[in-house]
Protein backbone atom coordinates (compact mmCIF):
# COMPACT_ATOMS: atom_id res chain seq x y z
CA UNK A 1 0.00 0.00 0.00
CA UNK A 2 1.41 3.31 -0.80
CA UNK A 3 1.28 6.15 1.59
CA UNK A 4 0.07 9.46 1.07
CA UNK A 5 0.73 12.82 1.85
CA UNK A 6 -3.30 12.70 2.98
CA UNK A 7 -3.31 9.06 4.54
CA UNK A 8 -0.40 10.36 6.91
CA UNK A 9 -2.04 13.93 7.97
CA UNK A 10 -5.20 11.59 8.52
CA UNK A 11 -2.84 9.12 10.56
CA UNK A 12 -1.39 12.10 12.98
CA UNK A 13 -4.41 13.33 13.38
CA UNK A 14 -6.21 10.86 15.07
CA UNK A 15 -3.36 10.07 16.64
CA UNK A 16 -3.36 13.59 18.27
CA UNK A 17 -7.56 12.85 18.73
CA UNK A 18 -6.62 10.42 21.15
CA UNK A 19 -4.27 12.29 23.21
CA UNK A 20 -5.48 12.69 26.75
CA UNK A 21 -4.43 16.77 26.59
CA UNK A 22 -6.09 16.91 23.18
CA UNK A 23 -9.66 15.78 24.96
CA UNK A 24 -8.86 18.00 28.04
CA UNK A 25 -8.50 20.85 25.20
CA UNK A 26 -11.83 20.32 23.46
CA UNK A 27 -13.98 19.82 26.11
CA UNK A 28 -12.30 23.15 27.62
CA UNK A 29 -13.41 24.91 23.84
CA UNK A 30 -16.61 23.39 23.61
CA UNK A 31 -18.18 24.52 27.41
CA UNK A 32 -20.59 27.13 27.77
CA UNK A 33 -20.26 30.69 26.54
CA UNK A 34 -17.99 32.84 29.26
CA UNK A 35 -16.32 29.56 30.86
CA UNK A 36 -13.08 30.14 30.01
CA UNK A 37 -13.40 29.47 25.85
CA UNK A 38 -12.63 32.35 24.32
CA UNK A 39 -8.78 32.82 24.23
CA UNK A 40 -6.61 29.87 24.78
CA UNK A 41 -2.60 30.88 24.35
CA UNK A 42 -0.11 27.79 23.04
CA UNK A 43 3.11 28.21 24.72
CA UNK A 44 6.24 25.81 24.67
CA UNK A 45 4.45 23.31 22.04
CA UNK A 46 7.32 21.90 20.11
CA UNK A 47 7.63 21.99 16.34
CA UNK A 48 4.13 20.94 14.56
CA UNK A 49 2.70 20.20 17.49
CA UNK A 50 0.22 23.08 18.06
CA UNK A 51 -0.43 22.79 14.66
CA UNK A 52 -1.09 19.25 14.98
CA UNK A 53 -3.70 20.38 18.14
CA UNK A 54 -5.55 23.18 16.06
CA UNK A 55 -6.27 20.98 13.11
CA UNK A 56 -7.60 18.25 15.27
CA UNK A 57 -9.60 20.75 16.97
CA UNK A 58 -10.80 22.21 13.96
CA UNK A 59 -12.10 19.15 12.78
CA UNK A 60 -13.91 18.17 16.17
CA UNK A 61 -15.61 21.34 16.72
CA UNK A 62 -16.94 23.66 14.31
CA UNK A 63 -15.92 27.45 15.61
CA UNK A 64 -13.56 29.69 13.74
CA UNK A 65 -10.21 29.56 15.28
CA UNK A 66 -7.10 31.96 14.68
CA UNK A 67 -3.28 31.57 15.27
CA UNK A 68 -1.45 34.79 15.80
CA UNK A 69 2.21 33.79 15.07
CA UNK A 70 5.20 36.38 16.41
CA UNK A 71 6.42 36.58 13.24
CA UNK A 72 6.57 36.06 9.51
CA UNK A 73 8.71 32.56 9.54
CA UNK A 74 6.42 30.91 12.22
CA UNK A 75 3.23 32.21 10.67
CA UNK A 76 4.56 31.13 7.31
CA UNK A 77 5.51 27.85 9.16
CA UNK A 78 1.74 27.07 10.82
CA UNK A 79 0.37 27.73 7.65
CA UNK A 80 2.35 25.44 6.13
CA UNK A 81 1.56 22.78 8.81
CA UNK A 82 -1.61 23.45 8.96
CA UNK A 83 -2.52 23.43 4.79
CA UNK A 84 -0.79 19.76 5.09
CA UNK A 85 -2.68 18.77 7.83
CA UNK A 86 -6.48 19.97 6.50
CA UNK A 87 -5.87 21.09 3.25
CA UNK A 88 -5.26 24.76 1.85
CA UNK A 89 -9.11 25.32 1.62
CA UNK A 90 -9.21 24.90 5.56
CA UNK A 91 -6.72 27.50 6.03
CA UNK A 92 -6.09 31.06 5.36
CA UNK A 93 -3.05 33.46 5.40
CA UNK A 94 -3.36 36.67 5.93
CA UNK A 95 -0.29 38.31 4.92
CA UNK A 96 1.29 41.69 6.69
CA UNK A 97 1.29 44.83 4.65
CA UNK A 98 4.36 45.54 3.35
CA UNK A 99 4.77 48.70 4.42
CA UNK A 100 5.11 50.40 7.59
CA UNK A 101 1.81 52.17 8.87
CA UNK A 102 3.17 55.87 8.98
CA UNK A 103 4.20 56.17 5.43
CA UNK A 104 2.33 57.22 2.62
CA UNK A 105 3.09 54.17 0.56
CA UNK A 106 0.14 51.26 -0.21
CA UNK A 107 0.72 47.58 0.07
CA UNK A 108 2.03 46.12 -3.74
CA UNK A 109 -0.76 44.62 -5.55
CA UNK A 110 -0.37 40.77 -4.45
CA UNK A 111 -0.15 41.58 -0.90
CA UNK A 112 -3.83 43.55 -1.58
CA UNK A 113 -5.06 40.93 -2.91
CA UNK A 114 -3.85 38.39 -0.48
CA UNK A 115 -5.54 39.97 1.90
CA UNK A 116 -8.54 40.65 0.17
CA UNK A 117 -9.15 37.13 -1.12
CA UNK A 118 -8.31 36.48 2.97
CA UNK A 119 -10.73 38.73 4.24
CA UNK A 120 -13.38 37.37 2.25
CA UNK A 121 -12.86 33.49 2.97
CA UNK A 122 -12.92 34.52 6.66
CA UNK A 123 -16.68 35.02 5.90
CA UNK A 124 -17.22 31.88 5.07
CA UNK A 125 -20.11 29.48 6.41
CA UNK A 126 -17.58 27.03 7.38
CA UNK A 127 -14.95 29.55 8.10
CA UNK A 128 -11.21 28.45 7.62
CA UNK A 129 -8.00 28.68 10.34
CA UNK A 130 -6.60 32.16 9.73
CA UNK A 131 -2.86 32.39 10.37
CA UNK A 132 -1.63 35.71 11.16
CA UNK A 133 1.96 36.96 11.76
CA UNK A 134 2.13 39.55 14.24
CA UNK A 135 2.74 43.38 13.57
CA UNK A 136 6.30 44.49 14.71
CA UNK A 137 6.95 47.03 17.16
CA UNK A 138 6.45 50.75 16.25
CA UNK A 139 10.08 52.22 16.26
CA UNK A 140 11.45 53.09 19.52
CA UNK A 141 11.23 56.82 18.61
CA UNK A 142 8.02 56.55 18.88
CA UNK A 143 7.18 54.51 21.56
CA UNK A 144 9.04 57.09 23.69
CA UNK A 145 5.94 59.39 23.08
CA UNK A 146 7.02 61.68 20.04
CA UNK A 147 5.00 61.62 17.42
CA UNK A 148 5.55 60.47 13.56
CA UNK A 149 6.31 63.75 12.65
CA UNK A 150 8.84 64.13 15.09
CA UNK A 151 10.81 61.36 13.04
CA UNK A 152 10.67 62.60 9.44
CA UNK A 153 12.91 65.33 10.92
Amino acid sequence: MIKTAYSLAEQLLRGAERHPGFEALRDRLRGAPGAGAGSIPLRGIAGSAGALFLAGLARSIQRPFAVIAPDLDRAEAWRDDLEFLLGPDRVVYLPPHDVVPWSAQVATGPVRDERITALLRLGDPDPPIVVIPAVRSPPRSLRSGSSWRDTDR
